[in-house]
């Protein structure tokens, strides 16, 4: 018997696509009744019965073993769902890739914290008459987490042509992915306008008050934990961590406490950028340095698959302009 037509008479038949974003669906949103909705709004297909016989027939497949459970009124996945669930991902990311081939649409994907530098780029990129899909990922996509899966995945499924943030994981992935290095960017600190520092070190910014700053699964704020246990300083006390810069640039004005974010971040929130309010003149922004005066530093880059077309290169290379004109490269 021929491979697939053993394929065709085995249970594994009944994981069908439909069924696998149905199951993903279910997972994403945490509700039958929501998957529902949402399937229905992406595809017009969808109701909480269907949501149903599609996971009753997948569970069916693994002979009936659960792929869900009920914890606290969400449905979450097993260690067997989690197992599917990570195949189920690539699969729907490959096949999203399969039907975007022979488009001339490129699809960038980027952190609303770096529009303003890739607004120029897809204004340029439209007058040579590219049409581009941007895809402005979510603030919870900071994590490192999340991004790895979600846009990464993306990216390496072919659904996605470029991203710009942080580099992808240590993985078998990367070795389909390409790393295209843009700039430097380094932790700062905002402090009132009567400080005269031009740094600030970790030992006095713990000690001087509480700290405003993102959530522990993003790349910046591991790397302040990181660099604060090196130092072996005590944990530094923090009253408010939030994914929106914004939020965190309002409660710092108030004088809440001391914000700690990324350079790149925090640029459009300095006297006379594009997102200062009338507070940002009263304030001043300086790296933070360890013991030995080493500003703590990560790098962004654009990151596409591994071997990228002529028009995608073109793109990283504008983007590069783009973060030189607004001088974002503290190694530079």
């Amino acid at each position: 018997m021929h491979p697939w037509e053993m394929a065709q008479n085995s249970p594994h038949a009944k994981i069908t696509l439909q069924r696998l974003r149905n199951f993903i669906a279910v997972v994403d949103e945490g509700t039958i009744t929501s998957a529902a909705r949402l399937l229905g709004e992406v595809t017009g297909e969808g109701s909480p019965s269907s949501v149903r016989q599609n996971l009753q027939e997948l569970r069916s497949a693994f002979g009936g073993r659960q792929l869900l459970v009920e914890h606290n009124g969400k449905q979450v996945p097993t260690d067997l769902g989690e197992s599917l669930l990570r195949y189920a991902r690539t699969m729907v990311e490959l096949w999203k890739g399969a039907s975007r081939l022979g488009t001339r649409t490129l699809t960038l994907a980027f952190l609303p914290q770096h529009a303003f530098f890739i607004s120029p780029v897809i204004l340029e990129l439209e007058r040579s008459e590219m049409t581009v899909h941007s895809r402005i990922l979510g603030e919870q996509d900071r994590s490192t987490i999340i991004f790895e899966s979600h846009v990464i995945g993306a990216l390496a499924g072919g659904e996605i042509d470029l991203v710009v943030g942080p580099p992808p994981e240590p993985s078998r992935r990367r070795e389909e992915l390409k790393e295209h290095r843009l700039y430097t960017s380094r932790l700062e600190a905002m402090l009132p306008g009567s400080d005269t520092r031009d740094r600030i070190g970790l030992d006095e910014l713990i000690h001087e008050g509480p700290l405003l700053v993102p959530p522990g699964p993003t790349r910046s704020r591991r790397l302040l934990n990181r660099s604060v246990r090196a130092a072996g300083l005590p944990a530094p006390m923090v009253k408010l961590d939030a994914y929106s810069s914004k939020a965190l640039v309002a409660f710092g004005e108030d004088r809440h406490g001391t914000v700690v974010i990324p350079s790149d971040i925090a640029d459009p929130f300095k006297e006379g950028n594009i997102l200062a309010g009338p507070k940002a003149s009263t304030f001043r922004w300086v790296p933070v340095v360890d013991a030995d005066g080493r500003e703590l530093t990560q790098e962004v880059y654009a990151t596409t698959r591994g071997r990228p077309p002529a028009d995608i290169v073109a793109t990283v290379d504008a983007i590069r302009r783009s973060t030189d004109a607004f001088s974002l490269d503290v190694a530079a």
